[in-house]
This record gives C-alpha cells, structure tokens and sequence, in this order.
C-alpha cells in the first residue's frame, strides 16, 4: 500500500471525515436531535439483554473486516484505484 500516494487522494480523505463525523456525532444523536412524533420509537433505553446483543455482533463485525484486511494482504489499497501490479483476490473473504 503506497501510503504517500493514498495521502494525497482526496477520496480517502473523504473517508476519514466520514468516519470521524459518524464517531462523534453517532453517541450524541439521541440527545441533542428531535425526532418529532417517531422519537421515542428510536431514542429509547432497550432492555440490557438488546444492548448485550451487540456485542457479539459488533465483533462478527470486526472478524469479517479483519478477513477481508488479511484476504486482500498487499493488494488492499485505501484510495479507489487498484494497484498496478497487485493479483486479484479470488480466496478467503472473496472466494
């Protein structure tokens, strides 16, 4: 992955404001937005047993991208155009 031509493409860039804007912004939602009518139906406190629920998911989550991270090995490439002398992926997590 060459990481000095990934810091100049402004589509990674984009990426990284994207995912801080979710990170900061996802935990204070409930508390700072109106939904009107629909609200409570969304900001509400789940029993723990829905909220415990997540974190086996949260992790299934990280495994897979975590597969796919080791599937692509040195063909992963953070902007949108592929590698030129990078082999195409046709095992693991893109069998």
């Amino acid at each position: 992955m060459d990481m000095r031509k990934a810091a100049r493409d402004p589509w990674v860039w984009v990426q990284v404001a994207l995912i801080a804007l979710v990170a900061v912004l996802a935990p204070l939602l409930p508390r700072y937005v109106s939904l009107g009518d629909v609200d409570p139906a969304f900001n509400r406190v789940d029993p723990d047993w829905i909220r415990w629920l997540g974190a086996p998911l949260l992790a299934a989550g990280v495994a897979m991208a975590v597969w796919g991270v080791r599937s692509l090995g040195r063909s992963l490439t953070p902007g949108t155009e592929p590698l030129p002398d990078a082999p195409l992926v046709t095992s693991g997590a893109y069998a």
